[in-house]
């Protein structure tokens, strides 16, 4: 049993490298090492952290759903504002036929060929 829990810890900190880099699989490697510490605690008895770990798998499912989710909707705009961070907000204004504004963070999208792109603006 010692083995298949290092084995799943390693596992986790895979995922969590993945999650923290905005990669989907990440999520996806969390499932699967929450189930493996499903098993573990259920087998050992410690049901309270087994209860733990089934939430962890739900919220995993859901973050893993919804990035899904987001990336097959192509009138969301990816651009950045100086980082690699996409404006994930669902509301846009459209301030001209070239140019979309988030509602929430006020960003501003200059939509082109090769999709969305943040620009600098900010009045």
């Amino acid at each position: 049993m010692t083995w298949i829990m290092w084995l799943a810890t390693a596992a986790s900190l895979v995922g969590t490298v993945g999650v923290n880099r905005k990669r989907p699989w990440g999520q996806a490697v969390w499932m699967a090492t929450n189930v493996v510490w499903i098993a573990c605690y259920t087998a050992l008895g410690i049901w309270p952290s087994a209860a733990l770990f089934c939430a962890y798998f739900f919220l995993a499912a859901y973050g893993f759903a919804k990035w899904l989710a987001e990336e097959k909707r192509p009138d969301v705009p990816t651009g950045n504002r100086g980082t690699d961070a996409p404006c994930l907000h669902e509301r846009f204004i459209l301030e001209s036929p070239r140019v979309l504004r988030c509602a929430q963070c006020g960003r501003f999208f200059e939509i082109g060929s090769g999709g969305a792109r943040s620009t600098a603006r900010t009045d």
